[in-house]
């Protein structure tokens, strides 16, 4: 499938045919102290991954509009010469250098990601009007609230829905509403990186993912790592294994590092767009079958019996 997208905001250096192979589309910027984003990158690179992306939080409830600031600057409460900008961060500020990847020769694709924390409350026409949001390449919402979970899977222009074990508690996640988000192209989200450790945490993750899979059957659920430290990478290949304790089949646990995220890439290259996108599907016609097509005769009308 080739696709061609037409429009005035293509940011993406992405062409769909050369998209192959494993992806980790959730490598947090925010690394742990005594490591570097270089190097998660490089163990990624190592690992077998051709696609990462590079993914920064935003919590959204506790983001300052512009609006707001006008205001503040107006009452004396900040002052005049306070950037009016709309918080949102820059894509341009994640620096990293790209690894070669091993076995293919090639330069990993590294992409960059915004996930927005929020409640569903407040101004979310933002979420379109940010000049910085519109740079990356990847858009997700983590919602904290049901509220916020109906709103992305019925109304928001995203691509990924991230599911925060600790928030999605008392969520009530029906087979509607993940339908709904599968045929609008967003993928469910759930990061392994949290089964790594034990605790608290490892089990409530586990139950989340047992909860969202037994109710979208596995199908529509990307697995990424989510991890702040190269040790937290795991291959490709294991991540299938991990994706398996969480209830995914083995084709669904598959699917959730290959051909879901690509799918997932392909969608956003499509938002990307100006409201314009175009796949098409050109069948290889089998040898002989053009020839026997031309040479027959079109089927004569049936006539009509009577008894």
């Amino acid at each position: 499938m080739r696709l061609i997208g037409v429009g005035m905001n293509t940011r993406m250096d992405v062409v769909t045919d050369d998209i192959s192979g494993f992806f980790d589309l959730n490598i947090s910027s925010s690394v742990q102290s005594g490591t570097k984003l270089q190097n998660v990158l490089d163990r990624a690179a190592m690992l077998g991954y051709t696609t990462v992306a590079v993914n920064v939080t935003v919590n959204l409830d506790e983001l300052e509009s512009v609006t707001s600031k006008k205001k503040k600057i107006r009452k004396g409460v900040q002052a005049a010469d306070t950037p009016l900008t709309d918080g949102f961060p820059d894509p341009n500020e994640i620096q990293f250098s790209a690894p070669v990847c091993s076995g293919t020769g090639r330069k990993l694709r590294v992409l960059k990601r915004v996930t927005l924390a929020f409640s569903g409350q407040g101004d979310m026409s933002r979420i379109g009007r940010s000049t910085n949001l519109k740079r990356f390449d990847l858009l997700a919402v983590q919602p904290t609230t049901q509220a916020a979970f109906n709103l992305a899977c019925q109304t928001l222009s995203i691509d990924i829905i991230s599911i925060d074990p600790l928030s999605f508690r008392g969520f009530m996640l029906s087979r509607k509403l993940s339908g709904l988000a599968s045929r609008r192209g967003i993928a469910l989200e759930l990061v392994y990186a949290p089964a790594l450790s034990a605790g608290a945490g490892r089990r409530q993750l586990l139950l989340t993912a047992l909860t969202v899979t037994n109710v979208t059957g596995g199908k529509n659920v990307l697995l990424s790592s989510g991890a702040n430290h190269e040790h937290q990478l795991r291959g490709p290949y294991d991540v299938p294994s991990v994706a398996q304790l969480m209830g995914l089949s083995a084709a669904a646990a598959k699917a959730s590092v290959s051909s879901l995220p690509k799918s997932t890439v392909t969608h956003a290259v499509g938002r990307n767009c100006t409201g314009f996108c175009m796949a098409q599907l050109v069948p290889v016609p089998e040898a002989g079958a053009e020839q026997t097509t031309a040479g027959a005769a079109p089927a004569g009308k049936r006539r009509r019996t009577t008894t």
